[in-house]
Order: structure tokens, then C-alpha cells, then sequence
């Protein structure tokens, strides 16, 4: 009994982390539909303190089709060499808000769909073969 309780959710577990991993890739699909490239650079790498830990703000500037000099915060990095200003950093950015622009990398774009993925299949497959090992229980 505690072999099938188990099985069922690991099951469980599986089926929501796949749904969970179909969300985010049908987020990324639907904004690329819709979404532009452009080229950004790394205009400032600013210093801040946050929890008495030094981080740095990575401000990030590009022209859209509608706007010139569209500014936002790239990323936040403990590492202040992780970017130098005038590195130029391939975007995608939604039209309707410039703002939302992210880094045209593999992982930005389909990485949480992927790990989700991963995660619910071993997690489906555990509960699979729980289910249907044919280990008596001791």
C-alpha cells in the first residue's frame, strides 16, 4: 500500500511539473510570436548595497521599432567584471513593453520549460515504475 501511495504521487508530482513545463514553454512561444530583436549594450554597472552584500545593477539600453534609448535593469550580479559597459547583448523585446526585453540566450528563453520538463519526467517515470515493479511489499 505505501509502494502505490508512493507511485501515485510521484505520478502526481509528474503530471503537474509537465503542465507546469508546458506553461512556461507556451509563455516563451507566445511571446516570441509577437516579439522583436534588437541589439542592446551595457550602458552603466552601477553599485548598490543590498543585505549589507555588495551587487551591482547591469542597465541595459536599445532602440525599439517605436522608442530611442529604451533603459532598463538587465541584470543584478555580485561580480562587477561579469559585464563591461559597451558590451552589446543580443535582445528580444515585447513591442507593447519595451521594458520586458530579455537576453536572446537559450537558457532565458526555454530553460525553466526544460528543467520542468526534466524534473517531471524522472518524476513520471519513478511513479511508473513504482507502480508497476512487480517487488512484492516487505
Amino acid at each position: 500500500m505505501v509502494k502505490r501511495n508512493a507511485a501515485i504521487a510521484s505520478l502526481i508530482v509528474g503530471l503537474l511539473l509537465s503542465a507546469l513545463a508546458y506553461l512556461f514553454y507556451a509563455n516563451s512561444q507566445t511571446y516570441l510570436s509577437t516579439a522583436k530583436q534588437a541589439t542592446g549594450f551595457v550602458t552603466e554597472v552601477q553599485a548598490f548595497t543590498e543585505k549589507d552584500e555588495l551587487s551591482y545593477k547591469v542597465y541595459v539600453t536599445f532602440d525599439s521599432e517605436t522608442r530611442k534609448d529604451v533603459r532598463f535593469v538587465f541584470d543584478i550580479v555580485k561580480d562587477k567584471d561579469a559585464f563591461t559597459v559597451g558590451q552589446s547583448i543580443d535582445l528580444v523585446y515585447s513591442p507593447h513593453v519595451n521594458e520586458t526585453a530579455v537576453e536572446t540566450s537559450f537558457f532565458d528563453l526555454w530553460g525553466f520549460a526544460i528543467l520542468f520538463a526534466s524534473i517531471g519526467f524522472v518524476s513520471l517515470l519513478a511513479g511508473l515504475f513504482l507502480l508497476f515493479s512487480r517487488h512484492s511489499e516487505q
